[in-house]
């Protein structure tokens, strides 16, 4: 049986996060959850740190807007380290402005919500790909 990439996944509001776990889950992914950008960043740090316990995302989905450390402040702060980790950047506030920001950062997709399952399952799909 094949082993299905880890995907890390950040959204502040409960409710859309278990959406969101239960649509990768559904497709066979795993899934670690962060309720803040801060908890994201440290699961990253972690699996970075302790590679044989933690394993290391193939991917992050996070929400832009969240409290203590947005979205493209995560990304930001992760491609520091390591600026080939693909994200999925999924917001109700996109901007041309954000989507000029995203692409001079490497691997990063922008989703406006709402979005069908089949558009988060496909961004995700292209950029494993």
């Amino acid at each position: 049986m094949k082993l299905m990439p880890m995907i890390y996944l950040a959204e502040d509001d409960a409710e859309m996060r278990a959406l969101l776990t239960r649509w990768l889950a559904d497709e066979g992914y795993r899934v670690r959850q962060a309720a803040c950008g801060t908890e994201l960043v440290s699961l990253i740090a972690e699996a970075w740190l302790s590679e044989l316990s933690e394993p290391r995302p193939a991917l992050v989905v996070t929400d832009h807007r969240m409290p203590e450390f947005e979205g493209l402040s995560v990304v930001k702060a992760v491609h520091f380290v390591d600026d080939s980790l693909p994200f999925v950047l999924i917001t109700g506030f996109g901007s041309a402005g954000l989507r000029r920001e995203t692409a001079r950062l490497g691997p990063v997709t922008v989703l406006d919500k709402p979005f069908p399952r089949e558009r988060l399952l496909d961004a995700i799909e292209d950029v494993l790909s």
